[in-house]
C-alpha cells in the first residue's frame, strides 16, 4: 500500500528560509548527497524532488578516470558548473 503524499506550498514561506532545505529535509544517505551539501536547488526545485534537473550517467559516467570526488570537478561544491582536471 501506497501512503498518499502531501502537498506542500514552499511558496507560502518567507523568502528567507525558502532555500534552506535542510532546516526541514534530509538529503538521501548517498555519497553524492553526501559531498552535495545542503544546496538541493542545484538540482532539485520545490515542486518536487525527482526529477532532479541532471543525468550525471547520461553525460558524464562515473567509472575510469572520473571515478572521482565531487569536489574534483565541481571546484568549491558549485554543481551548476565544472572543469575538467
Amino acid at each position: 500500500v501506497k501512503a498518499s503524499q502531501t502537498s506542500f506550498a514552499h511558496e507560502l514561506l518567507r523568502p528567507d528560509v525558502r532555500g534552506l532545505c535542510a532546516s526541514c529535509h534530509r538529503a538521501p544517505p548517498t555519497a553524492l548527497h553526501a559531498q552535495a551539501g545542503s544546496n538541493c536547488a542545484q538540482c532539485h526545485t520545490q515542486k518536487g524532488w525527482k526529477p532532479a534537473s541532471f543525468d550525471h550517467a547520461h553525460f558524464f559516467a562515473l567509472s575510469g578516470p572520473h571515478n572521482t570526488s565531487c569536489a574534483t570537478c565541481h571546484v568549491g561544491g558549485n554543481f551548476s558548473r565544472y572543469t575538467c582536471y
